[in-house]
């Protein structure tokens, strides 16, 4: 046992690990599909929206857009807790996403330097999905992201 470790732990560790060997035995197939969506969830929820507090952002748009179109629904909207805040880590985030995806595409060709960096993207991904997916464990690789968005301003020559 290590150090700090008590049989009764150990014994609870193992009981807790063959609970889930027989849970992903007996349906692999829902065990996969759980984890894709768990990771597909940790990466579009930029992380630190919900330490901020107050109502959900993409709540509160989709309230607006399906109840209230209005331009003071939309005010109201703009008025939520906390809402210039989040709006700037959702642009961020998915600028982040969008504009990391395109670069990495324009910059292909040059896949000595970029290979790296989507390779490290990959292998944070792969390993995400296999263990915990949260915003806070992805969130790392958002300056990796911000570095491949930069091959959308590259001009095409330079490349």
């Amino acid at each position: 046992a290590a150090e700090g470790e008590s049989p009764e732990d150990l014994k609870d560790s193992s009981s807790y690990l063959d609970a889930a060997g027989n849970v992903i035995r007996r349906d692999p197939v829902g065990y996969v599909q759980r984890r894709v969506k768990e990771l597909v969830q940790a990466c579009i929820q930029p992380h630190g929206t919900v330490i901020l507090g107050g109502e959900s952002l993409k709540d509160l748009t989709r309230r607006w857009i399906t109840d209230d179109h209005s331009p003071r629904g939309l005010w109201n909207l703009m008025q939520s807790d906390h809402f210039w805040p989040k709006l700037a880590l959702y642009v961020f985030h998915f600028g982040g996403l969008i504009l990391g995806a395109l670069g990495a595409w324009r910059l292909r060709r040059a896949w000595p330097i970029t290979l790296p960096l989507i390779g490290l993207i990959g292998y944070m991904l792969l390993m995400h999905l296999i263990m915990l997916a949260l915003p806070r464990y992805i969130f790392p690789l958002y300056p990796v992201m911000w570095v491949l968005a930069a091959g959308v301003w590259i001009p095409r020559r330079a490349q």
